[in-house]
Parts: structure tokens; C-alpha cells; sequence
């Protein structure tokens, strides 16, 4: 019986109940802090996965004008493999060539999309 009656004690009683409250905290404002670093981490690698495309583009729209000597989807495919990117999609119309490339980042997979070519035709 006196055990149980300590327990109680110990069990309502508020000491330490401050150094509890200041652990949720701490571990809250860690988990927001990861989430925050997370979307930092996909907003730049979508940022880089649109960059890279755009440049891919624009050297495939040189060979379809023959200043590179390749056809510009297979050179767009080399590109990509090498940028660590996936050629998800190449149409070429006319001299304008239109490039989507995929990318995995964090489990995510991410889309982005360029076209280059002559301004006026070449």
C-alpha cells in the first residue's frame, strides 16, 4: 500500500515536468528543421534538373543545325546520362527541339521541360 501511495506521489507530482515540455520542443523544432532542409534540398535539385535540360536543349538545337556533328536526340540522351537525368521525352519540329527530362530526387520523381531553336528559322 505505501508503494502504491509513492507512485501516486511521484506519478502527479510536476517536478521535472518543465524538462519535459523543453524535450518536445526540442524535438519538434528538429523534425520542422528536417522537413525544411528536405524541401530546400527538392526546390534546388529541380532548380538544377531545369537548368540542365534547358542547356541540353540548346546543344541538341546546334546539332540539329548541323554545328555539332550528332543527332540531336541521341546526343540530348548522352547529355542527360551524363548530367544524371533521364531523356524522357525528344520531338524535334522542324529545327526546334523539344526535350523533357526526368530526374529522381529523394524519392521523387521531378519533370522538367526546354525547347530551343532558331529564332527565325535557320
Amino acid at each position: 500500500m505505501a508503494r502504491q501511495k509513492r507512485l501516486a506521489r511521484a506519478w502527479n507530482s510536476e517536478t521535472g515536468l518543465g524538462t519535459m515540455v523543453s524535450l518536445g520542443l526540442v524535438a519538434m523544432v528538429i523534425g520542422v528543421a528536417a522537413i525544411a532542409i528536405q524541401l530546400v534540398f527538392l526546390s534546388s535539385s529541380q532548380t538544377r534538373l531545369q537548368q540542365t535540360v534547358e542547356a541540353i536543349a540548346l546543344a541538341s538545337a546546334d546539332a540539329k543545325l548541323g554545328l555539332i556533328g550528332n543527332y540531336p536526340c541521341d546526343l540530348a540522351r548522352q547529355l542527360a546520362e551524363a548530367n544524371v537525368a533521364n531523356l524522357y521525352k525528344c520531338r524535334i519540329v522542324g529545327c526546334v527541339v523539344h526535350l523533357e527530362l526526368s530526374s529522381k530526387a529523394l524519392g521523387i520523381v521531378q519533370y522538367a521541360r526546354a525547347s530551343a531553336g532558331p529564332k527565325n528559322g535557320p
